[in-house]
């Protein structure tokens, strides 16, 4: 029998595997229709807010994208949850760039009609305050 936090990874993992087929649909079905989102370029309120910064952010990348986790700690009680980690999605955007910067992740879950439904993300990217620039975090 899986436990809460195994049942979570296994969220996650198919909420990747979907943002790399750039499968929308099958990505945002793992999320709850009021989803809250602190993004790196955007606070939004509903899914389908969300859903549409995707879609711009995906027409960027070319056919494939990747996205891999580092240092994810999951906490998980029998109805609510929480993640963290450093995300990195990657590809190579339209004009030939390569995208590649590690950001900070933190993901609530909460449980629905007995499934597991992302509730809000919150994405950051750490910046120098004396400059007020991006301080990517590298490899």
């Amino acid at each position: 029998m899986n436990t809460a936090e195994d049942e979570i990874r296994q969220l996650i993992e198919t909420c990747s595997q979907a943002l790399n087929r750039k499968d929308l649909d099958g990505l945002f079905e793992h999320f709850t229709h009021d989803l809250r989102v602190y993004d790196v370029v955007a606070q939004l309120s509903g899914a389908s807010a969300y859903r549409k910064l995707w879609e711009e952010t995906l027409a960027l990348f070319g056919e494939q994208v990747g996205t891999e986790r580092k240092d994810l700690k999951i906490y998980a009680s029998e109805d609510v949850a929480f993640a963290h980690c450093l995300t990195r999605v990657t590809g190579v955007k339209s004009d030939n760039e390569n995208a590649k910067s590690w950001l900070r992740t933190t993901i609530c879950f909460r449980k629905v009609a007995g499934q597991w439904k992302i509730a809000h993300e919150h994405v950051s990217l750490p910046f120098d305050p004396q400059t007020r620039q991006p301080t990517f975090i590298r490899d």
